[in-house]
């Protein structure tokens, strides 16, 4: 159980840098 949680924070904020940086590349230009 533990281990599912931690899979899905780490996703969860893999996903949310991601569409960070995918904003502020488009932001750029």
């Amino acid at each position: 159980m533990r281990v599912f949680i931690y899979i899905f924070a780490t996703h969860l904020f893999a996903g949310f840098v991601w569409i960070l940086f995918y904003v502020g590349e488009h932001a750029e230009k």
